[in-house]
């Protein structure tokens, strides 16, 4: 709210299941960086993608930026 930027325009990178539940929840395109949790059925459920590295959402990134 402080940033005045929609949630739905912001991307939260997680690694942990707490943090995927609490951006989906608040309406943010989530990537799940997987550390010392392995993804379960629910986190594939919440996440737009679940990555290995942060060097993936690096290139996610600017692959749609130039688009």
């Amino acid at each position: 709210g402080r940033l005045q930027i929609s949630p739905a325009d912001c991307l939260a990178l997680e690694d942990s299941h707490n943090g995927v539940r609490s951006a989906a929840a608040a309406g943010m395109m989530t990537f799940m960086v997987p550390d010392l949790l392995a993804p379960t059925a629910e986190m594939d459920a919440l996440c737009a993608r679940i990555i290995d590295d942060l060097h993936v959402a690096a290139d996610l990134i600017r692959r749609s930026l130039q688009t």
